[in-house]
């Protein structure tokens, strides 16, 4: 089990505190609470904290100016924004000002945003345990072996989303019909795209672009399976593996998926031609549509253009 954290909240309300801190100490980190910008960076001289989790609804811009001061003084210290639906903007500065990341009000999912704030955890003792490895390495050389295990592991995983990356699906692809063809049973591959995501990307940006991606990866990942493998494909494209599973049962999950991402609402989805966020889907299922890797992939995209 990791160490617990020191979270801090910048809250002048302290209604964003009230909200999520009894789930962290529970987790069995610790705590604190300021009003102000100049009382948060006074705390994180004193102390080490992992996590510093703002309010921006009372002042963007000092909130703005907290979050570069944080990225300046304690890189390794991870800012977490909360922001107004109504404040897109000020999401987008603050991912650009160097948050790790954002969460939108109102929170009707106080879980997912747990797990935001346990990944920011996460990065940040990743962060420092990848510092004490570097001070290590100067001066062993066997700490090098180390390094390579962990960046074996980061070269699977795409950085924008925390889903695996094509490298991982295709090693999971292979291994898949191997198994499928020991055992005569069938699986479906779902390859899927963002309509109109490019147009979206010149009109917000990278840094908005990719907060979408993020929260349109983590809805996707709450509709799979364990046995299921989700990754980011390419740009916008996502693949999903989906073990013993029929083509009947692949469109079920992509209607399921579907329905959940119109009724998310996703920061600027307003700018998409039909006010929402639409995906395409084409499927591919083993062995009726293909036996190999390439068959398979190929004709996933076909359906993905016929769709």
């Amino acid at each position: 089990m990791n160490e617990p954290a020191h979270i801090l909240f910048v809250d002048q309300e302290d209604v964003i505190a009230s909200l999520l801190a009894q789930p962290l100490i529970e987790s069995g980190h610790s705590v604190a609470r300021v009003a102000t910008a100049a009382e948060a960076l006074h705390k994180i001289r004193k102390a080490n904290y992992a996590a510093v989790i703002i309010n921006t609804e009372a002042d963007g811009k000092t909130s703005l100016r907290l979050i570069q001061d944080i990225r300046l003084r304690s890189s390794n210290t991870q800012s977490v924004a909360i922001v107004q639906r109504t404040q897109i903007h000020i999401a987008k500065n603050a991912l650009e000002a160097g948050a790790y990341d954002c969460v939108i009000l109102p929170m009707d999912n106080l879980p997912f945003i747990i797990a935001i704030i346990e990944r920011a955890i996460e990065k940040h003792r990743l962060l420092q345990e990848n510092r004490s490895l570097s001070e290590r390495v100067k001066q062993h050389a066997e700490g090098l072996s180390v390094i390579t295990r962990k960046l074996h592991k980061l070269a699977t995983i795409d950085e924008i989303t925390g889903l695996h990356n094509q490298k991982h699906f295709h090693e999971a692809l292979a291994m898949e019909i191997s198994r499928s063809q020991r055992y005569q049973r069938e699986f479906s591959l779902i390859m899927s795209d963002i309509v109109d995501f490019t147009a979206y990307q010149t009109h917000h940006g990278n840094k908005a672009s990719e907060l979408l991606l993020y929260s349109l990866a983590n809805l996707l990942r709450d509709h799979i399976r364990t046995s299921d493998t989700l990754t980011r494909y390419n740009d916008n494209e996502f693949a999903l593996l989906l073990p013993e599973t029929n083509t009947s049962g692949a469109h079920a999950l992509t209607k399921r998926m579907r329905e959940s991402i119109d009724r998310h609402p996703f920061p600027g989805r307003e700018c998409f031609p039909e006010g929402r966020i639409v995906i395409r889907v084409g499927i591919a299922t083993f062995p009726g549509q293909g036996t190999t890797s390439g068959a398979l992939i190929e004709q996933s995209y076909v359906a993905l253009d016929l769709g």
